[in-house]
């Protein structure tokens, strides 16, 4: 194998300023075979797979307030009419034709098994007289979300927290990830802020799992505000490779007024209505019914109306469910219902006005389908890598992907820890310091960032305010490079406003590389898609 086992070499630790002091005695440096950054579905499955095939795991967690928390249920080729085979054909389609195949088919071959594994954890999916309750996503052809309630991604993720920890994972809470550390061309650990106890400390690991999820990258987004893409950055740091960073999912029915607040589309396939300030279901002019629309498209089409002038008083449009059956509504989407009733809105009553708002990122870390990385014991999965799902991610393919990929993950690195040796540690002397900014200078910045990502990467584009936006951007992120930071909490909000930095001018970089419009990628000026660039763009460490 590629990752013999090698004789232990000095490592240089890349400390971070302003947190030096509190640098933990060498003695005392953690040591685990696998290292895991996530505390969602993927990081969680990543490091439980990884000590039950003979490992020892640490897992760090940002926050418990994650994205996997939201996730409906996921798909799986689980009816009669369903295969792996159309299920795949459904992803590659509503991804524009520039998936990775082999990852699609990772993720479709899998997807039953993770349905099994998870039945024999003792959970059990809603049942049907015909078999399994499937709901039928947007750019599914058939039924074929599975689901725990409504809420398969937070009791799910509980129950893999309760697994892993009764495996022996040791999981850091309130820990973000600082860098990985690169030796020779392969990872060997990571520096990481305790936010807890306010010092950063070290990690030897003999291979690392990124798996920290997606960004806030925009004002409005559905996303926690504690996402601040440092899985994306940390991998690109180290010298992994990112991809399809230009497709930034929206949400195409995010309640605006009475309260912000998520709800799924897939009320629309049981009926839900969308109408604009004149009561017209504008949407029936191109599709069927609401249910048959991308996601992508649904949220051009209602940008589109509201952009029009035809929008609500609140800059959205009417989103109606009350045509739908109650029960429909309060016990197969109890979550959605339950959350509007606890905010005093009755969803089966009263209209809702809903807006395109910043949801998935498409793009993220090259890997293989062994989740991989070109960095030698670097392997990530979940949100945080990029093309599974191209140019769109089809609904229900979110909960899939952290499943089958966070066991994936695991394996692959369990099986190259087994063939690797711990590397040693080596202080390394201090930068000279730089005019330091308190933290909230930089949290200043990162409100800059999410407006800029608001104003100008939305879901309509076009090159002359892409080109503006990089500008603005590259300004914004020599700006960060130029300070150092006033006390730890300043240095956490810096090493987030770098992350926010890189990952949105990767994403604006590759807008303006795509001269056409694909999947969620839409430009006024390039409305067509263009066969010549049925491909993806990759980013690399000083190349943009």
């Amino acid at each position: 194998m590629t990752h013999m086992k090698k004789s232990a070499v000095k490592m240089r630790l890349n400390c971070s300023e302003n947190v030096r002091n509190d640098f933990m005695n060498i003695s005392d440096i953690i040591k685990t075979d696998v290292l895991v950054f996530g505390g969602g579905i993927a990081g969680v499955k990543s490091a439980y797979t990884a000590v039950n095939n003979g490992c020892s795991a640490v897992l760090v967690t940002k926050s418990t307030d994650c994205a996997s928390n939201y996730i409906l249920g996921f798909n799986a080729p689980l009816g009669l009419r369903d295969s792996a085979e159309l299920y795949a054909e459904d992803t590659v389609n509503g991804g524009g034709g520039i998936n990775n195949i082999s990852l699609v088919k990772t993720l479709c071959e899998n997807a039953v098994s993770e349905i099994e594994f998870t039945e024999k954890s003792g959970l059990e999916f809603d049942r049907s007289k015909d078999g399994y309750h499937l709901l039928k996503p947007l750019g599914c052809t058939v039924p074929r979300l599975a689901h725990i309630e409504n809420r398969t991604g937070r009791i799910s993720l509980e129950k893999f927290l309760s697994m892993a920890e009764e495996k022996g994972v040791k999981i850091i809470s309130d820990a973000m990830l600082s860098d990985i550390i690169v030796e020779n061309g392969r990872a060997i650990g990571a520096s990481v802020l305790d936010l807890k106890n306010r010092k950063e400390f070290y990690v030897c690991a003999k291979s690392v799992v990124i798996a920290t999820g997606g960004i806030h990258i925009a004002e409005g987004s559905t996303y926690p505000v504690s996402m601040t893409g440092d899985g994306y950055a940390a991998a690109y740091r180290a010298g992994a490779c990112l991809t399809d960073m230009e497709f930034i999912q929206f949400e195409p029915c995010r309640c605006i007024y009475p309260q912000k607040l998520g709800i799924s589309t897939t009320l629309l396939a049981k009926g839900g209505k969308i109408t604009n300030r004149y009561g017209e279901r504008f949407l029936l002019k191109y599709y069927k019914s609401e249910g048959d629309i991308q996601k992508d498209v649904l949220a051009k089409l209602i940008y589109k109306e509201i952009t029009d002038g035809k929008g609500t008083e609140h800059g959205g449009v009417y989103l109606d469910l009350t045509d739908i059956d109650e029960t429909e509504i309060k016990e197969n989407h109890s979550l959605y219902y339950n959350r509007f009733k606890n905010a005093g809105i009755d969803i089966t009553e009263q209209k809702i006005e809903v807006a395109p708002c910043a949801h998935s990122f498409m793009g993220g870390i090259v890997i293989d389908s062994e989740c991989k990385t070109c960095v030698d014991g670097l392997f990530a999965a979940g949100e945080v890598t990029g093309g599974i799902h191209g140019a769109n991610r089809v609904g229900g393919n979110a909960g899939t992907e952290v499943y089958v990929f966070g066991t994936t993950a695991g394996k692959s690195a369990a099986e190259y820890a087994q063939n690797a040796d711990f590397e040693s540690f080596e202080e390394k002397a201090l930068p000279p310091r730089k005019k330091a900014q308190n933290k909230e200078y930089f949290e200043n910045i990162k409100t800059k960032l999410r407006a800029v990502m608001s104003e100008n990467m939305g879901p309509v584009r076009n090159g002359e305010n892409l080109e503006k936006a990089y500008k603005t951007v590259c300004g914004i992120e020599d700006e960060v490079k130029s300070f150092s930071a006033f006390g730890f909490d300043a240095a956490v909000s810096k090493k987030e406003c770098e992350n926010s930095a890189l990952v949105c001018k990767c994403a604006i970089y590759g807008a303006l590389l795509r001269k056409e419009s694909r999947g969620v990628h839409f430009r006024t000026d390039y409305p067509e898609t263009n066969p010549e660039y049925k491909k993806n763009f990759l980013h690399k460490k000083d190349f943009i």
